[in-house]
């Protein structure tokens, strides 16, 4: 990682604030030219996977949108607990319909850095990947 973050929580904002502006420049760049559009997001979203992820991570596929699933203004932290080297992270995200949507940040310290292993989209039928 190219800084260093004193706590799980302090990661999760960070990468929830690159997450946005990954998305709000992909959806920019898509509609000025889709071939390209597309390939710069693909590019850029491994650039993100790479600065926050652990890095035997394998990504979903890329996915963004008008309206970014993570933005610091829309999702607050609501839980998180912490054991040894790992950390969960509770947040939920309120769109501009109020729909709320819950994420579970899961973290671990690798070589003195936390680093995400897994974001899961929380619903009554399950939990899904969602990096």
């Amino acid at each position: 990682m190219e800084y260093f973050v004193k706590t799980p929580e302090e990661l999760v904002k960070s990468f929830i604030s690159d997450y946005e502006k990954w998305n709000n420049e992909s959806c920019a760049n898509y509609k000025n030219d889709k071939i390209n559009g597309m390939k710069n997001a693909t590019n850029n979203y491994q650039l993100l996977i790479d600065k926050y992820c652990v890095s035997t991570l394998s990504p979903q596929g890329v996915a963004f949108g008008s309206e970014s699933t993570h933005s610091l203004e829309q999702e607050k932290i609501v839980e998180s607990s912490k054991k040894g080297n790992q950390a969960i992270i509770h947040s939920q995200h309120k769109d501009i319909h109020d729909f709320v949507s819950t994420y579970e940040y899961h973290l671990k310290v690798i070589d003195g850095c936390w680093r995400l292993t897994s974001v899961l989209y929380v619903d009554n039928d399950g939990k899904y990947e969602c990096l």
